[in-house]
């Protein structure tokens, strides 16, 4: 595949969300099934390869006494998951390698990073790319030395086990030089590490993270365990054709990368056109500008939208509590006084804050508009701290309403299983009315303070 011809797939797919990461796991699936270069019938086929990766691992695990990670079956039949190139073998994962376990921690935890040491990897150091230094454990060389089994040596494929990032994957690079790795990644250690590039893409791909997916251990399903890991069933190619398909998914991902910092400049650029229109749509000076500035963001609709929908609501909202989101009435009452607000004599008296000076108005009214402070036209009451004595899961009078009600991005939500009911007595001014507004007070999650 040409760079014109890539380019010429990536358009089929650029309209579809996530388009790059989609191309990638296309690139990954091609590469692993034979369909991304050509074959040579003319090369050792990889049957030879296996058995030799085989005796060379037996001849390792004898000089070094290891016992070797040799799956307890054969290939059931169903579980190639395509119909293979001429010239590849199904192999176990198992038999390829020398070494498959997972990591430890020291004893005494993160007790034990030091500022200056040895590597100890985490699952967050692993990522397809490679191994992220930068937030690195380091551990002293006499715990180093204690934690032998786990030691990592340059060529291993590192693969995270657990948790959220689970199937995560990367080759320790040539010139590492040590490290250990924790209880979260398993260290796969290939008898032949000149095939650790493609096992590394046949690790990433969607057929073997499809794998992993369906084997995890336990309750909670967060765990690959070394016992199921060496029976996967990987698609081994000639070693020459190996090298090619690195090669080539090298090149074509490299494409992806430069695709995708495209779209991120064309989306960043986008981004800043549509909020300067629509920050111009609520500044407009006259009629006449804004509906020069509404046209313009009428007609780029679509792209408003895709771009930042969150702007364009918040403009929205702008536009209705400035009066320029519908026409005005010339026949409608002017607002000249307070209107006759029930609640104005129940309200605790207050100090009243002065007259609205011009400098106080945000914005120019409308003519048949006029500014109150909200404390005129309202009576606002905090909440409550009440007494923990009372709270109960059972259901009682009261639903005690907290901040945990409230969504984010605005909007009230009845939590129902995790209801805090309050059986405790309670001042009737802190009971909700119909159409009270409620506000939450204070930031326990972004976001949500004013919402």
């Amino acid at each position: 595949m040409n760079r014109v011809a890539f380019f010429k797939l990536f358009e089929t797919l650029a309209d579809t969300p996530e388009a790059v990461e989609k191309l990638r796991k296309l690139v990954l699936d091609f590469a692993i099934r034979g369909r991304l270069v050509r074959q040579n019938h003319e090369e050792e086929p990889a049957t030879e390869l296996a058995e030799r990766v085989s005796a060379l691992g037996k001849r390792i695990a004898k000089e070094q006494k290891l016992k070797l990670p040799s799956p307890e079956r054969g290939i059931e039949e169903g579980k190639q998951s395509f119909r293979l190139p001429e010239g590849w073998v199904w192999v176990k994962l198992g038999d390829l390698c020398i070494k498959l376990g997972a990591g430890s921690t020291p004893l005494g935890g993160k007790q034990v990073y030091q500022t200056s040491g040895i590597k100890f990897l985490r699952s967050q150091n692993i990522w397809n790319e490679g191994l992220h230094l930068d937030d690195v454990a380091l551990i002293t060389p006499a715990v180093h030395k204690a934690m032998a089994a786990t030691h990592v040596q340059a060529g291993d494929v590192l693969l995270n086990i657990t948790g959220a990032s689970i199937g995560r994957c990367a080759v320790v690079p040539d010139d590492f030089d040590e490290a250990n790795v924790s209880q979260h990644v398993a260290i796969i250690r290939l008898a032949d590490k000149t095939i650790r590039r493609f096992i590394h893409l046949i690790i990433i791909a969607s057929d073997f993270q499809s794998q992993i997916m369906q084997v995890q251990v336990g309750v909670s399903r967060e765990g690959l365990s070394m016992k199921n890991l060496k029976e996967f069933v990987v698609a081994l190619p000639p070693l020459a054709e190996q090298w090619r398909i690195v090669a080539k998914v090298e090149e074509l991902l490299a494409l992806c990368d430069e695709l995708e910092a495209r779209q991120t400049s064309a989306r960043e650029h986008r981004t800043r056109l549509v909020r300067s229109a629509l920050d111009h749509l609520t500044t407009a000076k006259d009629e006449s500008d804004f509906r020069k500035r509404s046209a313009f963001v009428l007609q780029h609709s679509d792209m408003v939208l895709d771009s930042v929908p969150a702007d364009f609501r918040k403009s929205i909202l702008t536009l209705a509590f400035q009066g320029k989101l519908v026409p005005q009435d010339v026949n409608d009452e002017i607002v000249e006084k307070l209107p006759n607000v029930p609640v104005k004599a129940e309200r605790k008296k207050a100090k009243w804050a002065g007259p609205i000076e011009e400098q106080e108005e945000p914005f120019h009214l409308p003519p048949s508009w006029t500014w109150f402070r909200l404390g005129d036209i309202s009576c606002l009451k905090h909440g409550y701290a009440f007494s923990s004595e009372f709270f109960t899961i059972e259901p009682a009078p009261f639903v005690l309403t907290t901040p945990g009600n409230f969504y984010e991005k605005g909007g009230f939500r009845d939590r129902e299983s995790k209801r805090k009911y309050y059986s405790g007595p309670v001042d009737p001014e802190f009971i909700f009315k119909p159409g009270d507004l409620i506000i939450p007070m204070t930031e326990q999650a972004e976001g949500l303070l004013g919402s």
